[in-house]
C-alpha cells in the first residue's frame, strides 16, 4: 500500500445544479463509494454515461476523466461540518495531484467534462475537498476552473477543511453541451510538492 504523506488538489465531490436539480458526484478511492443518489467516479471507473440526480432520476449527462489525477487521498475529514449535509463516505477520500514529481508521478493538473448539457441553460457547482493532519502553517490551496461558454475560477483551502466549498456559478455549456473542469495547485499553495 502506498504511503501519502501530503496531497495537492484533491477533488471530493463536485454537484450541478439546472432548475433546482442537484447531481452530487463522489470522487476518490473505489472501495469507500458513497450509496444513495449519488455517483461514484474512482480510480477504477473514470466514466459515468448518465449520472443520477439526487432524486435516482437519470439526467442525460455524462462524465470522463479527461485528465488523470495521481491517485486518491483517504485522508479526508471524519467529521464534516453537518451544515455541508454531505456523508462521510463523501468527504473523507478525495483524488489529488502534484507539481512536483511525487513516488514518481507528476500530475500539475487532473480534470474532467461533463457532456449532454443542455447549452441554454446554466449550471452551478460547489466542490468540497479535505486533508486533515496538515499542520497549521502549510496551505493546500487548491485552484479550480470551469469552462463552458465562459470560464470561472475558485479556490478552496483543503488543509484540514470540515465545512468551506468552492463555488462557481451560472456557467452555460459550450456549443457543444460540455463544461469542463480542471483541477491545479492554487496560487497560495505552500507545500514542497504543490500537493
Amino acid at each position: 500500500m502506498k504511503k501519502f504523506n501530503s496531497f495537492l488538489f484533491i477533488l471530493l465531490f463536485t454537484y450541478f445544479s439546472n432548475a433546482q436539480v442537484t447531481t452530487y458526484i463522489d470522487f476518490g478511492d473505489p472501495n469507500d463509494k458513497t450509496t444513495g443518489n449519488w455517483n461514484n467516479i474512482t480510480t477504477t471507473n473514470l466514466s459515468e454515461a448518465d449520472l443520477i440526480d439526487s432524486n435516482g432520476n437519470f439526467t442525460g449527462v455524462g462524465l470522463n476523466v479527461d485528465d488523470i489525477f495521481d491517485d486518491y487521498n483517504p485522508i479526508g475529514t471524519n467529521n464534516p461540518d453537518v451544515s455541508l449535509n454531505f456523508p462521510v463516505t463523501a468527504t473523507s477520500d478525495s483524488y489529488f495531484g502534484e507539481n512536483q514529481t511525487f513516488m514518481g508521478n507528476l500530475e500539475p493538473t487532473g480534470g474532467f467534462i461533463l457532456n449532454g448539457l443542455d447549452n441554454t441553460k446554466f449550471y452551478s457547482f460547489s466542490i468540497f475537498a479535505s486533508r486533515t493532519d496538515v499542520s497549521a502553517s502549510e496551505s493546500r490551496e487548491t485552484l479550480y476552473t470551469i469552462t463552458g461558454l465562459t470560464t470561472q475560477s475558485a479556490t478552496l483551502e483543503v488543509a484540514n477543511n470540515t465545512s468551506n466549498t468552492a463555488n462557481i456559478l451560472n456557467i452555460k455549456p459550450d456549443a457543444s453541451g460540455e463544461i469542463k473542469f480542471t483541477a491545479t495547485t492554487g496560487p497560495g499553495n505552500t507545500n514542497s510538492f504543490g500537493f
